[in-house]
């Protein structure tokens, strides 16, 4: 997580992104999320023996990407302090606590369960993010080469995306072919290409959906237990409380 969080203080920089078919982007990072995708603006890319081509905004898959070059002037020693968030202390876990012994103990568990939410609702930004493209025309470049051009219908949380009024270019191919719907898969997409006049600084505000907070209402009842003097019945540690009136005993009666 220090790489992305470092990568993520590289917003409003200019930087070079060489990706692992040889192809060099360049422009103004928008937004990193935690699985390292780059969104790019006003971009410059160059395929490997083709001429450049000019983008307004672009999006990079982090596994996509060979390396990034940084620009010159960049604080290496501002950005590289890793100002990682704290972790609250925790109440306490559900787990019992066992009394020590002598002698060589039992403790060496190999660490409790991972906790709710966390990395796991981090890395939804991006999918949050592509769900909001639902009637927006975009262009998919495949790891393959091919183009799809289409409008987005939706898109599920593996990252599938449901298109109509699909035109598909295969590499080495030059006609396009025009197709009703077509569904790509997540892992199969190099890039995604967005319109000119997309509004990115709305879209890509997370608004994550908030839980609704249920009231638990507890109840307590208490129940007063009559115990009977001298040595009654279920006196023992383990027993449970006895529920027999005592019976009086002398002049003192029942002791309570």
């Amino acid at each position: 997580m220090k790489l992305v969080r470092f990568l993520m203080k590289l917003a409003h920089e200019s930087v070079t992104i060489e990706l692992k078919n040889g192809t060099l982007v360049t422009g103004t990072i928008v937004g990193v999320d935690v699985a390292m995708n780059t969104h790019l603006r006003t971009v410059k890319m160059t395929l490997k023996n083709r001429e450049p081509v000019s983008l307004d905004s672009l999006s990079i898959r982090g596994n996509n990407i060979r390396y990034i070059i940084l620009p010159d002037t960049i604080p290496l020693d501002t950005l590289l302090v890793d100002d990682e968030p704290r972790k609250k202390p925790t109440r306490g876990g559900r787990g019992r606590v066992a009394s020590a012994r002598g002698g060589r103990g039992r403790g060496r568990g190999r660490g409790g369960p991972r906790g709710r939410g966390g990395f796991r609702d981090i890395s939804m930004m991006l999918i949050r993010f592509l769900m909001k493209l639902r009637n927006e025309k975009v262009k998919i470049e495949l790891k393959n080469g091919a183009l799809v051009e289409g409008t987005v219908n939706s898109v599920d949380v593996t990252m599938n995306f449901y298109l109509s009024s699909v035109s598909v270019k295969l590499k080495n191919q030059k006609d396009p072919v025009l197709v009703d719907a077509v569904s790509v898969r997540g892992n199969s997409i190099r890039c995604i290409i967005f319109r000119d006049n997309i509004n990115l600084d709305k879209l890509m505000i997370d608004d994550p959906p908030q839980s609704k907070k249920t009231k638990a209402t507890s109840q307590v009842r208490s129940q007063d237990v009559t115990v009977r003097s001298g040595r009654g019945r279920n006196s023992g540690r383990g027993g449970p409380p006895s529920q027999y009136f005592a019976k009086s005993a002398g002049r003192g009666g029942a002791k309570s």
